[in-house]
């Protein structure tokens, strides 16, 4: 199944909160969301289908009940699968302990 482009990507440094949640059903068809970089951590949490995201000249693939952690700062992409539901948390840095290094 063909993907779309993510049209409008979420900015989670526009909020002044320490921490920042989303969520997105991409019911309809697979996306694919651009390298971009912002100062929050993220942790996307796939709780239907699957995203594979890029970063540090690595590829995460995230399935059903598993997350992956993104560092603030680092450049990296996804392209979640067509009927993909997923959790989005972003974390100012220094507002908790978490990994400096992406990983699962």
């Amino acid at each position: 199944m063909p993907s779309r482009l993510a049209h409008t990507l979420f900015d989670p440094d526009s909020t002044p909160s320490p921490a920042v949640a989303r969520h997105i059903d991409f019911v309809d068809y697979a996306a694919e969301v651009p390298v971009h970089t912002h100062r929050k951590g993220q942790l996307i949490v796939a709780l239907y289908g699957a995203v594979i995201c890029r970063a540090e000249n690595d590829i995460w693939i995230v399935p059903p009940d598993c997350a992956v952690w993104i560092p603030g700062g680092i450049p990296h992409s996804a392209k979640a699968t067509w009927n993909a539901h997923l959790n989005y948390l972003f974390i100012e840095p220094g507002a908790a302990a978490l990994p400096e290094k992406c990983c699962t």
